[in-house]
């Protein structure tokens, strides 16, 4: 039976998938996600289309009006008489098109360069034709294709004509695919249009009594095909065939998942990757082995499970938007770097992360918590039992002779983790353990940093003991505990640094640690201390500590505290810092002998201590107050593609708007080879006072992107890096001005 969605433009259906999914979906992380409310864009809950101008400025259909987004501000532009705004799309030349109920039309700019909504219906020559709903629009070259489920309206943008061509009885949703307008018939199957003719497409009939919500390219004579009966299925439109897209029961099961969920609608990421929004369960990121390597749904952060459009630009990667029955949500595919936090049951701050019989622990404010395979009904990771609401410092492998244990170092005790349980080893309750370290003695012994002390933790005949007594520095409070090479113990306390060599004397240490607040780290086996000036290192020979510029050329700078180094192994750190403002976190590399810093790729994560840095395989785990970050080395982004800076608006004289941001505006003109935007008229010198307001169509962090401007002819320099968007300039002299504004991203 066919599916009616023309009753109802968004069809909720509780359906939810049957059994389990795949272990390894979210098993790298979540990407991160950004929700906008209707709170924020102040309009109606839901949302039908999405499309982005050349500029990068973004689009949405909402209810009565379409929502223009610059990364700073949201505009509402009116569309009157309507209540859906079910597409948009945007031409060559940068006119977005927008499709609704009975109308259609594009986008213009008024004299004020304000843009402003302009019907097209009334070019349509049959007068008795039936636009009814405008499901899409699709632009080719200089044609626009307003569908329906009735006909196509086919615009000549040249000759400003509209030819209509109609569909055969049945006809569902038309879709655009390498340069191929198709069309969903229930009777029929797949059709195409063909010198503006609809006929069959080759083996199309075997899409009959189906409703085909999305066609990607795939590769060469190759469509990727949703469908709400098939699922996924590969169709080659010069032979006809259809085939599955993958034999495996993994992909079948992907398949039988959008089913079941009722996909909606798809678009393509990369040549590797798929995204599909569905009606019942949000987003599914497929690859084409038909694995789902990205499932995120209410529960994992959106705003609903309701996903109505999704919109991608390979040309331009960043952010995957969604536009949903409650709000807009763009989610960052692009980047490198994923995160766990609640949504994925990882709760608390987190103090230390390892993996342990290759699976993922991770130590909070309030337990341990272990990963585990995906099940779209369960959180990704489970507490541990017997040890949940406990402050669990630090996490420790310990090798024995014929197994791994997992130690947890607690707030009231010391626990063996297995089985999914927290077994309390009962040492001494009157403790607060905050690390557990290997002596570099002897494999069965372990220090253990306590309230009181540094204690002896002993492993024999499948037994753990406690020394009786602290072995250094009893009655102090051990925050962490260093041992180099030599067994000796370099300890941070609550007050100030101490060092004990392995039998547990006092070493005496040049006054060059003296007085100094830091964290002691181990690099390649030679020890160094994280100080609020930079890093020193550790000789030996002479027993003291200096300046080490191959890190401090990088990160000693006046306005930044280095807090912490996190060694990951022998060519790379993580370097965590905190400066008056902010904190943040870069990745310092050791290539072609000598050190590099990598700025950009870790800006992404938000500012918060860092408790924890490690490396496994190719993943890089930093946990602190934000959740757990993974940063996933084999995926590459690069970083260095500049914002598109634009003026959204010109004012002069007390209140007189000028400009008001539409595309097209300005007269251009080429000077000393490069592109200059011009007023169309010169500006009377009795408005010389003169605002600008600007922006960056940039939308990873775009709340930190900061601006510097320099108006040629008045000003000297170029303004100081701001988060302000807008520059005011009064009293100004007659003559020729040239305004330059320039934005600087996160990376």
């Amino acid at each position: 039976m066919k599916r009616n969605i023309l009753n109802t433009v968004i069809l909720l259906l509780l359906l939810l998938s049957g059994g389990r999914l795949f272990s390894q979906t979210n098993q790298n992380g979540i990407p991160l996600i950004k929700n906008y409310s209707h709170r924020t864009y102040n309009a109606s809950e839901t949302n039908y289309s999405v499309t982005r101008d050349h500029r990068g400025v973004m689009y949405f259909g909402n209810e009565e009006s379409i929502l223009e987004y610059d990364g700073k501000s949201w505009t509402k532009i009116s569309v009157p008489k309507q209540t859906y705004m079910l597409s948009l799309a945007t031409a060559q030349n940068g006119t977005v098109y927008a499709g609704g109920v009975n109308d259609f039309g594009h986008l213009v700019s008024n004299t004020q360069g304000q843009l402003i909504y302009k019907s097209l219906t009334h070019l349509i020559k049959e007068k008795h034709a039936e636009v009814s709903r405008v499901w899409k629009i699709y632009t080719d070259k200089e044609w626009v294709y307003f569908c329906t489920t009735y006909n196509i309206f086919k615009y000549n943008t040249l000759t400003e004509t509209i030819e209509n061509i109609n569909l055969p009885e049945l006809s569902f949703w038309s879709l655009f695919a390498d340069q191929t307008l198709y069309t969903s018939n229930f009777n029929k199957g797949l059709l195409k249009l063909s010198n503006d003719t609809i006929v069959p497409a080759k083996g199309g009939d075997f899409y009959a009594n189906d409703d085909i919500f999305s066609i990607l390219e795939w590769n060469t004579d190759t469509l990727l095909i949703a469908s709400a009966e098939k699922g996924l299925t590969l169709f080659s439109p010069s032979k006809g065939t259809t085939r599955k897209i993958n034999l495996s029961k993994t992909a079948q099961q992907t398949s039988n998942t959008l089913i079941e969920n009722s996909v909606y609608a798809g678009v393509k990421i990369d040549s590797n990757r798929f995204a599909y929004g569905t009606q019942a369960n949000g987003l599914f990121v497929i690859n084409k082995k038909g694995e789902i390597e990205t499932h995120i749904n209410s529960e994992l952060g959106l705003l609903s499970e309701t996903i109505s459009n999704l919109y991608y630009s390979q040309q331009s990667p960043s952010v995957l938007w969604l536009t949903l029955d409650n709000g807009i949500a763009s989610v960052n595919l692009s980047s490198p770097v994923k995160r766990f936090g609640t949504q994925a049951g990882l709760n608390g701050n987190i103090y230390d992360i390892i993996k342990h019989k290759n699976t993922l622990y991770v130590s909070t404010s309030l337990g341990v918590f272990k990963q585990k395979e995906y099940s779209e009904k369960d959180r990704l990771f489970s507490p541990i039992e017997g040890i949940s609401g406990e402050r669990v410092y630090s996490l420790q492998n310990v090798k024995t002779s014929n197994q791994e244990k997992l130690l947890a170092a607690g707030d009231r005790d010391i626990y063996e983790i297995k089985n999914g349980k927290a077994h309390p080893l009962e040492l001494n309750k009157d403790l607060e353990m905050s690390q557990i370290v290997p002596s570099q003695i002897n494999q069965n012994q372990f220090y253990v940093a306590t309230s009181r002390g540094v204690w002896l933790l002993t492993h024999k005949n499948s037994k753990f003991t406690l020394s009786k007594k602290p072995v250094v520095l009893a009655d102090t409070t051990v925050l962490k505990i260093t041992v180099d090479k030599h067994g000796n113990l370099w300890c941070k306390t609550l007050t100030e640094l101490k060092v004990r060599d392995k039998s547990g004397n006092p070493k005496i240490v040049q006054d060059s640690i003296k007085n100094l607040k830091g964290n002691f780290f181990v690099l390649n086996s030679e020890l160094f201390l994280t100080a609020s000036n930079g890093v020193l290192s550790y000789t030996s020979n002479e027993n003291s500590f200096k300046p080490y510029q191959e890190f401090n050329k990088y990160i000693s700078t006046d306005d930044k505290i280095l807090k912490e180094i996190f060694p990951l192994n022998n060519t790379s750190t993580v370097a965590y810092f905190e400066t008056e403002a902010t904190k943040c976190v870069t990745i310092l590399k050791y290539t072609n002998n000598h050190w590099t810093i990598d700025s950009s790729t870790l800006n992404i994560i938000p500012p918060m201590t860092i408790q924890k840095a490690i490396q496994y395989d190719n993943f890089i785990y930093i946990g602190g107050q934000e959740g757990l970050f993974i940063y996933d080395k084999s995926v590459y982004k690069d970083f260095k593609i500049k914002p598109n800076t634009i003026i959204r608006s010109i004012t002069i004289g007390v209140d007189s708007l000028v400009y008001k941001g539409a595309e097209g505006f300005f007269k251009t003109t080429e000077q000393n080879n490069s592109k200059v935007s011009q007023l169309h008229s010169p500006i009377k010198y009795k408005h010389n006072n003169i605002k600008f307001s600007f922006t960056a169509p940039f939308f990873e962090e775009e709340e930190d992107i900061t601006y510097s401007s320099f108006l040629e002819g008045f000003n000297e320099t170029w303004s100081i890096w701001l988060p302000d968007n807008t520059s005011n300039y009064t009293n100004l002299d007659e003559g020729t001005y040239r305004f330059h504004i320039k934005s600087r991203n996160i990376y």
